[in-house]
């Protein structure tokens, strides 16, 4: 859950048009359309505040810092900081972890307490891919044919029928 004392789970609109500019700067502007599209429908997730920043490689900017001194001045003021914007990537060796809005919102919230549970839109780089359509059944093997009863023996030589060829 979220630290009611400093986030709200609603999103401002102003977000989401930051979160497409700061995207167009690494991605394509379709792209970061499109991400921002799927950021709007996602779901609220919360995470620490420090694990944020460390999955994301960023440093915690301190009280000094003037985008902090502002949000924390926000907060002094009674408005609620609205949930931050990320795209994940796949993961691995590599993370590539980009939040997209509230890079500040964080570094305040982090310098409040470091384990406060903060608000986050996440949505993973790729879109996911619609599920497959699920296949026909296969139509039943048909039954095996029954084994020919062997050929029968004539006379008493105990032949089989064949073609015998001349001269032989």
């Amino acid at each position: 859950m979220a630290n009611k004392e400093y986030w709200t789970d609603e999103q401002e609109d102003q977000d989401y048009q930051l979160a497409e500019g700061y995207l167009g700067f690494t991605y394509s502007s379709e792209e970061a359309r499109e991400l921002v599209t799927r950021m709007r429908a996602a779901p609220i997730v919360y995470h620490y505040a420090a694990n944020v920043l460390r999955v994301a490689a960023l440093p915690a900017l301190g009280e000094s810092n003037i985008h902090v001194v502002r949000v924390l001045d926000d907060l002094h003021a009674g408005k609620l900081l609205s949930p931050v914007l990320i795209v994940r990537g796949a993961g691995g060796a590599r993370l590539n972890f980009t939040i997209a809005d509230g890079y500040f919102r964080i570094c305040a919230s982090n310098y409040l307490d470091e384990l406060a549970n903060i608000p986050c839109r996440m949505v993973p780089k790729e879109a996911p891919k619609p599920p497959e359509e699920p296949q026909p059944a296969k139509p039943a093997p048909e039954p095996a044919k029954p084994i020919p009863e062997p050929a029968k023996p004539i006379g008493d030589a105990g032949l089989t029928r064949m073609r015998r060829r001349p001269g032989l």
